[in-house]
Order: C-alpha cells, then sequence, then structure tokens
C-alpha cells in the first residue's frame, strides 16, 4: 500500500465512523443537520474509494525527495507518457519509467543510465514487481560497440538462455535456472578460443578450453 493508499483508507474509514450515529436508533433522518451529515459521509466515503484506486497506479514511495541525513536519494515524477512514472536517481546519471498497479512495478520499463561514460538501456517488462520476461541491456543510438546482453527474467531471477557481446566482439552464451547457473556456459573469442564449463545449480562441474581452426 502507497501513500496514497493509505492516505485515502483514513478517509474512507472516516466517512464510516461518521456515519455511525445514524445506527442510533434515536437517528432522525429528517432533520436537515442529519441530512447534511449523510451527504457529508458519503462524499467522504466515496472520494476515499476514488483516491484508493487512483493509488493503485501510483509508486509505493512519497512522491518527496528524501533529504534525511542530508542524503537525496531521488524523487518520483510523473512521466509525458501517460500511466507511466519516472524516477529520477540523484545527479542526474540515471532514471526509471514505467507504469504501476497496487503500488508494484507491473508493465514494460526502462532504465537510462551510464556505463563508463556511454549511455545505456535495460527495458522489460515486470510483473507484481519483479522482472518477468525477456529484457536486454544495449547501449543507446550511436554507442554501438559498447556491447550488449539479453536474456529472460522469471520471477525476478534470471533463467533460460541469456547472451552477453561484449565491445571487442566474443560472445558469452549461458544458461541459468532460477537465478543459479545451470547448464553449458561458453565464451568465444574472435582468435577461435573457447572457454566451456558445465554448471549444476550452481555449482561448477566441468570446465575446459579449446581452439577452434
Amino acid at each position: 500500500m502507497n501513500d496514497a493508499q493509505t492516505g485515502s483508507t483514513v478517509v474512507i474509514v472516516a466517512g464510516l465512523l461518521s456515519l455511525a450515529p445514524m445506527l442510533h436508533s434515536g437517528w432522525d433522518a429528517s432533520r436537515i443537520s442529519a441530512q447534511i451529515l449523510m451527504v457529508f459521509s458519503a462524499f467522504l466515503v466515496i472520494g476515499g474509494v476514488v483516491g484508493f484506486l487512483r493509488g493503485r497506479n501510483m509508486p509505493p514511495d512519497s512522491l518527496c525527495k528524501d533529504v534525511s541525513y542530508g542524503i537525496d536519494v531521488g524523487c518520483w515524477e510523473r512521466s509525458n507518457t501517460p500511466g507511466n512514472w519516472v524516477f529520477r536517481y540523484p545527479g542526474g546519471d540515471a532514471e526509471e519509467e514505467g507504469p504501476f498497479l497496487n503500488g508494484e512495478r507491473h508493465g514494460h520499463w526502462v532504465l537510462r543510465y551510464f556505463d563508463d561514460g556511454v549511455a545505456c538501456v535495460a527495458e522489460g517488462p515486470y510483473v507484481k514487481g519483479k522482472r518477468h520476461g525477456h529484457w536486454i541491456f544495449r547501449p543507446s543510438s550511436g554507442a554501438e560497440n559498447k556491447g550488449w546482453e539479453e536474456g529472460s527474467y522469471v520471477n525476478g531471477k534470471k533463467h533460460g538462455r541469456w547472451v552477453t557481446q561484449y565491445p571487442d566482439g566474443h560472445v558469452f552464451e549461458c544458461l541459468y535456472l532460477n537465478g543459479e547457473r545451470h547448464g553449458r556456459w561458453v565464451e568465444r573469442f574472435a582468435n577461435g578460443r573457447e572457454q566451456i564449463s558445465v554448471w549444476e545449480n550452481g555449482k561448477l562441474k566441468d570446465y575446459k578450453v579449446k581452439f577452434n581452426q
């Protein structure tokens, strides 16, 4: 539950409590004051429900910058893309953008950052606050020589085949099972050299090096 939903819940409770006198046997609904209270209570409850539902698509954190202990940890802002939010990290070197559902990242997200001074982008889906599905980490346009990486997540953990290509051209192909190395890993270099390792539940079982002509 995020800040907006918490506040809306308080409003709903206040509205329901203001309705409590109406349950009293001596309540006279015909009086003007009673009718005003009924309308006021109804507005509180309806407004609280609407606020709570809108809060489903908001970040879980406070929208204000946290400068506690003299540290600026960044701030959430509404994106120009309808339904999306942007979190800008201190210093302006990185930002995340995407939608929320029930206070959790849910849907397609994009992370923009710098790696050794090169602008890069990571993008892929979140499901209920966890990375889930195909993700790619790549340089932004104009920095194609930086290298890239792509693969899949399941419930926030790397799972299945991942491929990494480094700036010098050599390629790393690997397999994961629930976030652990599992299966055949191969690193291929431009000179024909291959480093091959076999993993089982995160433990190395075999390793060898060969040269292809």
